[in-house]
């Protein structure tokens, strides 16, 4: 925020004293220089800042999508569950796998769709949709 702030801060100084030397000298070709000059300040006050903020909100959110990276596939210990996941994954595919935030998510999700599937169909398959 420090730089982007100073960088305003002499991207209106120098805007200030462009207005300045338009005022004070109005008339004729040097009017029109200083004019465009002017402008180009104006774009560079705005084009600058914008440019660090686009640039500052992509490393936030790379940094933030990192973060929920390894929040969602870090182990968790959690007593029974963890046993049981692992119990479950040896069962059906014949080795362990460590129990995740997703994985858990998962399991959460399919042990009452499996119970509803079987109580509504007579059969807990979903190869039969």
């Amino acid at each position: 925020v420090t730089p982007t702030a100073l960088s305003i801060a002499d991207s209106v100084a120098t805007m200030a004293k462009d207005i300045e030397d338009l005022a004070s000298n109005l008339g004729g070709d040097g009017g029109v220089k200083r004019f465009k000059k002017l402008l180009v300040d104006l774009v560079d006050l705005v084009a600058d800042p914008t440019k660090t903020f686009i640039a500052g909100l992509f490393d936030f959110m790379k940094d933030l999508l990192k973060e929920m990276q390894d929040m969602f596939f870090a182990e968790l210990n959690i007593p029974f569950i963890s046993t049981l996941y692992e119990f479950i994954t040896e069962l059906l595919f014949g080795n362990t796998e460590e129990l995740t935030f997703i994985n858990a998510i998962t399991l959460a999700v399919a042990i009452p769709l499996s119970i509803t599937l079987k109580a509504a169909t007579g059969d807990a398959s979903l190869l039969q949709f």
